[in-house]
């Protein structure tokens, strides 16, 4: 495995597709970032923050969800700037495997396709090394790709914010684990592209599965299932009593009285205080099946969370989503497609002649 490695990484640098892949990820990057925190300007507060330079990222990102001390709910109410200066880096955030994503679907036919044309797969296997190992090194070397290519994006995307003097605040436990999802985003996007090149072996074929797998980042099916949900199962019921009890407490007490959880298997946000639920919304009008099947399509999604925000409907804290279990089901998710798409690409690899 060590050798098979270390012939790739040679073949890598010495070849011109690493090169060609690196400055079409930093010359999009940077056009891309650029131009959307331009055109977000407006929503962007300055720097400068007046009353929450006091208040801790942590306390930020869990407003609204879980019940913070009087007086810091009280410096955070004050200035609200912090709420679209995490939106907004989330928006960027889930978005971040994009261009890698693609990137690299065209470069595993490019640069592992050519084991193939100049004829090394045979020549490794002539030299004692199994076809598990040629393709287990290979989807090695594509991850360590992935690896390089989103920290470059990381960084990238913090020169950007620099430059425009935009320092939203990272509660790194969340943004972390969201750079984590991307990153998982990727290695089932490369498990993909290896699988198809492997089990085909036709540079074609896995230049096609890749625009299939590019068109799908950019469609939303997991949304279609939430606003399903959405539209039949999450409208207030105005005149329950847990509305009224809501009502009250907000009068009274005001929002940050009320604490949120998500009902991971509801798939719906409910509130609570003094640890009593208040859920208010009409419930019981999809058929069980159905809401099972639904909910199989959103957890099943490996671009769940990049996919929320494609949703109106539903606006999903990425405290909350870290919290209570979103963000886990997602990497989990995408784990369960890399094994997948790695055991049939890998049986069918080791059963097929070399062409």
């Amino acid at each position: 495995m060590k050798k098979i490695l270390s012939g790739l990484f040679f073949r890598l640098i010495k070849g011109f597709e690493i090169w060609v892949l690196l400055a079409l990820l930093v010359i999009s990057s940077l056009y891309i970032f650029n131009l959307r925190i331009d055109y977000d300007q407006d929503l962007m507060p300055e720097a400068e923050y007046s009353a929450s330079k006091e208040v801790s990222a942590y306390d930020m990102y869990r407003c609204y969800t879980e019940t913070l001390p009087d007086e810091v709910y009280d410096k955070l109410r004050q200035d609200m700037s912090f709420s679209s200066d995490i939106t907004c880096l989330f928006s960027y955030l889930n978005g971040i495997h994009l261009v890698p994503g693609i990137l690299i679907l065209v470069f595993i036919p490019l640069f592992f396709g050519r084991l193939y044309s100049d004829g090394t797969i045979k020549n490794l296997i002539a030299c004692g090394h199994s076809k598990g190992r040629i393709y287990l090194a290979s989807l090695i070397m594509s991850f360590l790709i992935d690896i390089l290519m989103l920290i470059l994006s990381i960084c990238i995307f913090a020169a950007v914010c620099i430059f425009y003097s935009w320092y939203p605040p990272v509660y790194l436990p969340v943004v972390i684990f969201m750079l984590f999802i991307e990153l998982s985003v990727l290695f089932t996007v490369s498990s993909v592209g290896i699988c198809v090149l492997f089990a085909s072996q036709k540079k074609v074929l896995s230049l096609i599965a890749g625009f299939v797998v590019a068109v799908l980042m950019f469609i939303p099916v997991s949304s279609f299932a939430i606003m399903y949900i959405a539209s039949n199962e999450q409208k207030y019921d105005d005149q329950s009593e847990a509305f009224e009890e809501y009502h009250m407490i907000i009068q009274e007490k005001g929002a940050n009285a009320l604490e949120e959880r998500f009902d991971i298997l509801d798939f719906n946000i409910i509130m609570s205080h003094d640890g009593k639920d208040l859920d208010f919304t009409v419930k019981y009008k999809i058929p069980p099946v159905l809401k099972t099947v639904l909910l199989f399509i959103i957890y099943s999604d490996p671009l769940m969370i990049a996919h929320f925000e494609s949703d109106f409907d539903i606006w999903i804290n990425p405290y909350l989503m870290a919290r209570d279990g979103l963000m886990t089901i997602n990497v989990m998710c995408d784990v369960c497609w890399i094994l997948l798409s790695s055991t049939i690409g890998l049986s069918v690899f080791k059963k097929r002649e070399i062409s």
